[in-house]
């Protein structure tokens, strides 16, 4: 009898695009408080994930149907923050304020934190903490990213705006030059459960934490004194593993600051969005 566990079925990267636009989704009940769901496509991977609550499974439901939307993208598209009045490119395979809010939540927080100060965003994306921050008085800026579109995103993004910055492909601080920073941001992808195969999805999971342990263990080199280390999270993305990563590296973590919001643009599905701080013991 099933108990718990949820298993979905995931397309894997096919003739270097994913093939999202055929997924189908069910879910059938298993029992009192049990949802069983089944996502399929035209290349399957089985995964099993043991899972407490409901609200979970619709969560990673909705992931998905997301990334959906971000991959039918095939030209750059112009978009609005309407919270931070500004518009920014996006282009193609690169994930996408659009259709998620806590871009635009983070951004706005870190943006004013980095007045005066130096800031490296990891996992730039299309550029938009980085943008802001600039556009708020940071005194110098540089981002780095692994997917090598989201670099050329970021770094368009920030011309479009008047910005310099040092933009780097690499995983982490891979590449980057020997400065350190004021402010090291990541707005952390939430998801621990998959480990994809097609770069765009990296925006979505890292597989068992190991990127976050790598942000965490080596950021002390590319931090100035006094420097912070922040990271974009949520309660839907397993806090106990964060702390527990926290502490390995001798940090303990605290909540700067928090707020529920729905977290995708098409419904009101609400999650309480925080940016963490590592505060060394």
């Amino acid at each position: 009898m099933w108990k718990k566990t949820l298993c979905l079925q995931i397309p894997k990267k096919s003739d270097g695009a994913l093939r999202m636009e055929n997924w189908s989704v069910q879910a059938m009940s298993y029992g009192t408080g049990f949802l069983f769901l089944k996502i399929t496509g035209q290349q399957r991977k089985y995964w099993v994930i043991e899972m407490n609550d409901i609200n979970r499974i619709r969560w990673l439901k909705e992931v998905f149907e997301i990334f959906d939307h971000i991959a039918s993208h095939n030209e750059p598209y112009r978009w609005k923050s309407e919270k931070l009045d500004i518009e920014i490119d996006i282009f193609p395979r690169v994930f996408s304020p659009k259709y998620l809010s806590d871009s635009e939540w983070y951004a706005d927080k870190v943006g004013f934190m980095a007045e005066g100060k130096s800031l490296l965003e990891v996992g730039s994306g299309t550029g938009l903490a980085a943008v802001w921050a600039g556009i708020c008085g940071a005194s110098r800026l540089a981002a780095t990213d692994i997917n090598p579109m989201a670099v050329k995103n970021t770094e368009h993004n920030l011309a479009l705006h008047g910005l310099e910055a040092e933009v780097v492909n690499g995983d982490i601080y891979d590449g980057l030059s020997e400065k350190s920073y004021d402010i090291i941001f990541w707005n952390h992808p939430f998801n621990i459960e998959y480990e994809p195969g097609d770069i765009i999805l990296r925006a979505a999971f890292d597989h068992d934490f190991n990127g976050l342990r790598k942000y965490v263990s080596e950021a002390e080199s590319h931090l100035n004194e006094n420097g912070r280390l922040l990271l974009g999270s949520a309660n839907y993305a397993h806090p106990e593993k964060i702390g527990k990563i926290a502490d390995e590296s001798g940090y303990r973590l605290e909540i700067v600051c928090a707020e529920n919001l729905p977290l995708f643009s098409h419904d009101s599905f609400k999650a309480e969005l925080r940016l963490y701080e590592f505060v060394k013991k």
